[in-house]
């Protein structure tokens, strides 16, 4: 009894095709064959059983399968591909905004402390200044009101005896 058989090979060259040629020309109960490299798609005719087909092409070292599993094992790793693929893409972004939030809450804390060290530093120096100028003005002010007020008199100023 006679059956069809269609295989999906992996064939990147003539002689991927050669040796697919080979082992099925070989084979007993094949009636006849097709090889189509742009559709990597192997079609064997005859009294054979598929596995047998599939075990003997696969013999060759060529990626091989049954030509509807194939097509179905394609769909699904696409489809799986995709779904992985947007499932990276959603941990990436997540990651990422993760990661900017992170540097946000270190720089408002490397701002903060910064900002908190620049109050300290203004408050000292303010104090500092304030301590220097205080007694100079309260100087001249005791100064200015222990004086007697001038009424046109010159006065000279004491001599220093020694």
């Amino acid at each position: 009894m006679s059956q069809t058989v269609v295989l999906s090979v992996r064939m990147s060259c003539e002689g991927c095709s050669g040796a697919v040629k080979r082992v099925l020309s070989k084979m007993e109960g094949v009636e006849s064959f097709d090889i189509d490299m742009k559709e990597q798609k192997v079609t064997v005719i005859g009294n054979v059983e598929p596995e047998v087909v599939l075990q003997t092409v696969a013999k060759t070292g060529k990626k091989s399968s049954f030509w509807e599993e194939e097509v179905e094992a394609v769909k699904t790793d696409t489809k799986a591909e995709e779904v992985e693929a947007k499932t990276a893409e959603k941990t990436e972004t997540k990651a990422t905004k993760a990661e900017e939030v992170e540097v946000e809450a270190e720089t408002a804390v490397k701002t903060g402390t910064k900002v908190e060290e620049e109050i300290e530093v203004e408050a000292e120096t303010t104090s500092v200044e304030i301590e220097k100028t205080k007694p100079a003005e309260v100087e001249a002010k005791e100064a200015a009101a222990a004086a007697p007020p001038s009424v046109g008199i010159e006065t000279k100023p004491a001599e220093v005896v020694a």
